[in-house]
Formats: structure tokens, C-alpha cells, sequence
């Protein structure tokens, strides 16, 4: 997949139908859920239908961080624009991502102007598709029934493509379901909606130790400042090492450690059953199972037995996920 990354309005002005043999599917894809994937499906089928590539338009950095401002709370579900692409690309439903950068130039652009301007007259797309509920436009003025009309008129084709549903409970599938199934702590549901184990990850970087001296070393990472924090607690997992392709069973910890009077939140991750000098090195945690939520005990010899049964929990939970 191409990535042409945060093209400024600019840019784009200086394009005359640059992309006219793509269809696009466009949105923010935060997360690449099952909904989007079955956006980007429909994308390809009508690509392949005219004999065109398949594209994704999208935006950077987030709207909803744009307008919320540098203070808003952490509520992305995937690490960055860099994670976004590769769960694009490993859908192997598009060829080209074209990333526009949102900013206050784009976002005070009309809506028919968007259309008019940088889908028909800079992009030169040749269909568009999104949800039915996609708005844009300056203060999302413009909806897909607007877009139809103006696609009939600057002759580019049109399609909203249905909500897909959560088979057991029903729901619309959305970045908002899996980010609150993640806030409650119920990661089952917030994986299934993703089609994949959602996952965290950071350099490890040294810490004080108390987990080494007690038995159980953990990789202390740091956590992407703009990712969602799911509820702070014990994890059942998998970890890998460096991009390595197969994951080591883990257990991890998010949470401000009270048991020692923590004060900075904290994410850590033990490997079970494996050692080794992981400082400086990149680990990405697969979550699998939540365990219980943060706590706080009356020492350490008490948060060692707790750990221990973690552990044993996290194994147990591990093998017969596998």
C-alpha cells in the first residue's frame, strides 16, 4: 500500500485529479474495526467492478483530537498514524492511503466546497464511499445525501455502505463501542468488535526494581501518550520482543502501583516462563483476558502472593485461549 501521509490543503491545491483512477473509502478508521474492514471490502469491489485501485482517505491527526486541543483526554484506540497504516495495509483491501492533514485551513473548508474542490477538482476521485452517518465540511455541514447529488453533478459515483452489526449483542460496531468495552475492563468485547486482540506497547525503559527483588521482573513501558487507557488492572496476554512474529505468553500490569504508594501511572509487562535483558528494546502487549482490577495490599510479601496467582491465572486463561 502507498501512504502519501498528511498533505496539507496546500498541497492539494496544487493537484489537478491526481487520484481519478481510485475509489475511495473514506473516515477516520481509528482502530481498523470490523465495521471499517467491511468498508474497505466494499471499497475493493467496487474498485475491481471499474477496473480502478482501492484507496483510503483519511485524516491527521484525529478531528476529534484537532478540535478537543492538546489537553483532551487520550482516547485513540491504536498508537499513532503508523500503527493506523499498518492495520490498513494488513487488510490488503487498499492500494493507496491518502492522509490529509486536518488543521484549521481543512477544517474551515465548506462542505461543498470539499466536495467540489478536493474530491472532485484536486483528488479527481472516481467513487467515494463512507458510512451512512459520515459528515463533513466545516462544522460537518455536509452528509452523504448532500454527496450523492454533488457526485451526480462533478461526476463522481457515491455509496453509503450499511453499519455492520455485532452478531451477539446486536450493536452498531464503532470506534466508540470498542473504546468504552476497553474503559470497562471487557476486553473479549472489545476484541471481537476489532476482528484481532487490541494491543499497547513502548521501549523498555528501567524502573526501580520492586518486581525484580520478589521474583517477577517486568519490562516497564512507556505508554503512548495519545492511546486510550483501558481500566487500570492485571492483563492476561501475549508479548513480543522487536517486531518478532511469534508472542511470548505475558501478564501485564496498568495502573499507579498503591500497594507502594505510586503515584505516576505505570505499565508493565512480565513474560512467563522466559528471561533475558529486554532494556532499551521495543515490546507490543496483545491483550487477551482482563484479571481484576488495580488493588492495593497490605505489603509486599501480599502483593507477591498476588502476583504469583496472576500468573497462574494468566497461564491458565493463555492455554486455553490457544
Amino acid at each position: 500500500m502507498k501512504w502519501i501521509p498528511s498533505v496539507p490543503l496546500e498541497t492539494l491545491r496544487g493537484w489537478e485529479r491526481a487520484y481519478s483512477d481510485v475509489v475511495f473509502a473514506i473516515g477516520n478508521f481509528d482502530g481498523v474495526h470490523l465495521g471499517h474492514q467491511a468498508l474497505l471490502r466494499a471499497a475493493r469491489e467496487r474498485a475491481d467492478e471499474l477496473g480502478c485501485r482501492s484507496g483510503v482517505l483519511t485524516f491527521a491527526p484525529h478531528p476529534r483530537r484537532y478540535f478537543a486541543g492538546p489537553e483532551t483526554k487520550p482516547f485513540l484506540l491504536t498508537r499513532g498514524v503508523d500503527e493506523r497504516a499498518a492495520l490498513l495495509e494488513a487488510t490488503g483491501q487498499a492500494d493507496v492511503m491518502l492522509e490529509l492533514q486536518f488543521d484549521l485551513e481543512l477544517s474551515s473548508v465548506q462542505a461543498e466546497d470539499f466536495a467540489q474542490e478536493i474530491l472532485a477538482r484536486y483528488i479527481g476521485i472516481k467513487h467515494i464511499l463512507a458510512g451512512p452517518d459520515f459528515r463533513f465540511g466545516n462544522r460537518r455541514g455536509g452528509d452523504m445525501l448532500q454527496l450523492g447529488r454533488w457526485g451526480q453533478e462533478l461526476s463522481f459515483g457515491v455509496s453509503a455502505v450499511p453499519l455492520r452489526h455485532d452478531d451477539a449483542e446486536g450493536g452498531v460496531i464503532s470506534s466508540s463501542r470498542v473504546r468504552q468495552a476497553l474503559v470497562d475492563g471487557d476486553i473479549e468485547t472489545a476484541n471481537r468488535l476489532l476482528g484481532r486482540p487490541w494491543s499497547a506497547g513502548g521501549t523498555v525503559e528501567r524502573g526501580d526494581q520492586i518486581g525484580r527483588t520478589m521474583g517477577f521482573p517486568t519490562a516497564n513501558l512507556n505508554w503512548p501518550a495519545l492511546q486510550l487507557r483501558p481500566q487500570y488492572g492485571v492483563y492476561a496476554g501475549w508479548a513480543a520482543i522487536d517486531g518478532a512474529d511469534e508472542g511470548l505468553p505475558a501478564v501485564s500490569y496498568l495502573g499507579t502501583r498503591p500497594t507502594v504508594d505510586g503515584v505516576e501511572e505505570r505499565f508493565e509487562v512480565h513474560l512467563l516462563d522466559w528471561s533475558g535483558d529486554i532494556y532499551g528494546a521495543e515490546v507490543k502487549f496483545w491483550f487477551q483476558s482482563f484479571i481484576h482490577p488495580d488493588l492495593e495490599f497490605k505489603g509486599l510479601d501480599a502483593l507477591k502472593v498476588q502476583i504469583q496467582q496472576d500468573c497462574d491465572e494468566a497461564r491458565r486463561r493463555l492455554a486455553a485461549a490457544a
